[in-house]
């Protein structure tokens, strides 16, 4: 038995939420809207905990000799996992605050003729700036260079093919930021679709193309998963409904195939992530182990995810060892305040031990842990830059506003639904990177603050929802 889809009915005249819930009156001509059905798989509480327990289990059930097999010594260990578990659990309590009073029900969310249409203009201005970015950044690649061999070399797997045109073509300060608003323009056209405007499929195309070019060229897997989770969360949480008044015939409810993937998608969810684990993997370090070790490629794979991620909390343990109690800039807890647009202007270079913090981090890895495994993780490094409370509260306000904005978004609020699509990212990487505070999700923030001042909400009349 699967939990119920979660959503949080807005309150009515008498007798109104029971008349939405059982039989919502339809559509009028000309008006779009949906239902508002989001699946249980998507509640940041669900989500957060599984990725809050890898530390804990990190530091206390995996064997010693395990981390032999990641070419690292151990430094976590049951007394500082605990430490990082503290912030792990303020994540938790800050998104129980809000989520905690979501009830189980089905939101008819109506959408005013101007909102939709600021809602097209978004669209369309934010694919247009994603489209300016990546061609930059493509013409720059070859003004620098690179060449067409290049990029063959990939696609035919050669060793080293990705890491010598990564190391030619770095991100451009103030370009490659436009592409991050690929992310937002996916989301409103997924939205749009879903509540009935027929429009949108080849620029949706265009952009999951780029993001997986993003990501097999440079080996930048965040950059497909940034598209597709918002387009995935939308497909399943907003509903379609028909014009009409019958009660009941606005329903759009899916075929077959749509209803069983919303009860079994969470099962599919490991089998998905080790697959584009290996798709990625395959050539950024199979090509160079299958002539080394005696395992399969399957075997390797799956040592090689669980080391992505136990080494994660191995190397946030180092972190803290090494900095906690002395002076350093809190780089990695704050990144987009260095990394953000124009913003190393204003708080000038950050440093850790008189080195550039990456700069720092590459010696730390090749001298004391393994630089194949480079994630930083969170919960201890927050604990070492800002001390326990401190990163306590850091965690419990970051929990608290995601909670807020699910909490928003199950009563219909169209820019706390797209907010909290892509935000999601963030609680699927909270083991391995803060996402919400690197300078890659300082656009999409940005984007997402003028889209909630374009698009009004229930108190200006441009939404209308009824449970």
């Amino acid at each position: 038995m699967t939990a119920p889809d979660l959503a949080a009915p807005q309150a009515g005249p008498p007798g109104r939420a029971e008349q939405s819930r059982s039989a919502p009156a339809g559509l009028a001509p000309g008006e779009h809207g949906f239902r508002l059905m989001i699946p249980w798989w998507f509640h940041p509480l669900w989500i957060a905990a599984i990725f809050v327990a890898l530390l804990p289990i990190s530091a206390a059930l995996i064997p010693t000799s395990a981390f032999t097999l990641w070419k690292t010594p151990r430094y976590i260990d049951a007394t500082i996992g605990m430490t990082g578990f503290l912030s792990g659990l303020s994540l938790l309590v800050g998104l129980a605050v809000f989520t905690l009073r979501v009830r189980p029900g089905v939101t008819i969310v109506r959408v005013s003729a101007s909102a939709v249409a600021r809602l097209r203009a978004i669209a369309v201005g934010a694919f247009v700036l994603a489209l300016f970015g990546y061609g930059i950044w493509i013409a720059l690649s070859f003004l620098r260079g690179t060449t067409v061999t290049d990029f063959v070399n990939v696609i035919t797997l050669q060793e080293g093919a990705i890491s010598a045109l990564k190391k030619m073509n770095p991100p451009v300060a103030g370009i490659t930021t436009f592409t991050q608003l690929g992310p937002v323009a996916a989301g409103v056209m997924m939205m749009l679709r879903r509540m009935g405007v027929r429009a949108y499929t080849w620029q949706m195309v265009v952009l999951v193309a780029l993001a997986v070019y993003r990501s097999f060229f440079y080996g930048e897997r965040l950059a497909i998963i940034e598209v597709g989770l918002p387009l995935i969360f939308l497909y399943f949480a907003v509903q379609p409904m028909r014009t009409g008044t019958a009660p009941g015939a606005q329903i759009a409810r899916g075929g077959p195939i749509e209803r069983v993937m919303r009860k079994t998608a969470p099962f599919f969810a490991i089998p998905a992530i080790w697959g584009l684990f290996a798709v990625f993997e395959y050539s950024r370090s199979w090509l160079y182990y299958r002539n080394i070790v005696t395992t399969s490629f399957t075997e390797y794979i799956s040592t090689r995810l669980a080391g992505y991620y136990v080494t994660t909390a191995n190397n946030s343990a180092m972190y803290h060892a090494a900095v906690a109690g002395k002076p350093h800039d809190p780089y990695y807890s704050f990144a987009a305040v260095w990394d953000g647009p124009g913003m190393s202007m204003i708080a000038g270079r950050p440093e850790i031990a008189g080195l550039d913090p990456q700069q720092w981090w590459k010696m730390m890895l090749e001298n004391s842990a393994n630089p194949e495994f480079n994630n930083q993780g969170t919960f201890l490094i927050t604990d070492a830059d800002l001390g326990t409370p401190l990163s306590m509260l850091y965690w419990f306000l970051l929990g608290l506003a995601v909670g807020y904005l699910f909490y928003r978004a199950t009563q219909g609020s169209l820019v706390s639904l797209l907010a909290y699509s892509l935000t999601i990212m963030g609680l699927l990487e909270v083991s391995r990177i803060i996402y919400w505070s690197q300078g890659r999700f300082i656009p999409i923030l940005l984007a997402l603050l003028v889209i909630a001042v374009l698009l009004p909400g229930p108190k200006r009349r441009e939404i209308h929802a009824s449970g």
